[in-house]
């Protein structure tokens, strides 16, 4: 099973990294 840590930081990366493009 995921860490859900490791969910939750690989989430909120993402959506940086959206933020960042648009």
């Amino acid at each position: 099973m995921i860490d859900p840590k490791v969910l939750l930081d690989f989430i909120k990366e993402r959506r940086s990294i959206r933020a960042f493009q648009s």
